[in-house]
């Protein structure tokens, strides 16, 4: 797995391209990492389109991703963070992140997309 990240600071946006074989404890590990790429845009996007395989996240993963996302929340501009997921399942368990914050106390909106253009629009709500 491998993640590319391009940065628009124009647009106040960073994406994070996931590539390759998905592998959820990488993606913490990565996340859990904390560094200066996620403090220098108030909105993000994590586009997963291109990753392959993964595994079926359980309800702990994903607490523990809420709970990530909290601390974004907390120690960063972050404002607004998109999943782009492909599939059917991969797209339901990005929906019931919301569900997360909400038992987090998460204060940082996140939607889960099928597309870009549907993560884009939202990002140029305000």
């Amino acid at each position: 797995m491998s993640i590319i990240v391009d940065k628009d600071a124009a647009k106040q946006l960073t994406v994070f391209t996931v590539r390759g074989e998905l592998d959820f404890e990488d993606l913490l590990a990565y996340m859990r990492s904390y560094n200066e790429d996620f403090a220098l845009t108030k909105n993000c996007v994590w586009d997963f389109r291109s990753a392959t395989g993964g595994e079926v996240i359980s309800d702990n993963q994903l607490g523990y991703f809420a709970a990530i996302i909290k601390q974004y929340a907390f120690e960063s501009p972050v404002s607004r963070m998109g999943f782009i997921i492909q599939g059917d399942l991969g797209f339901g368990l990005a929906r019931m992140l919301s569900t997360f914050e909400e038992l987090y106390d998460v204060t940082l909106d996140a939607k889960a997309f099928l597309s870009m253009a549907d993560a884009s629009n939202w990002l140029d709500k305000d």
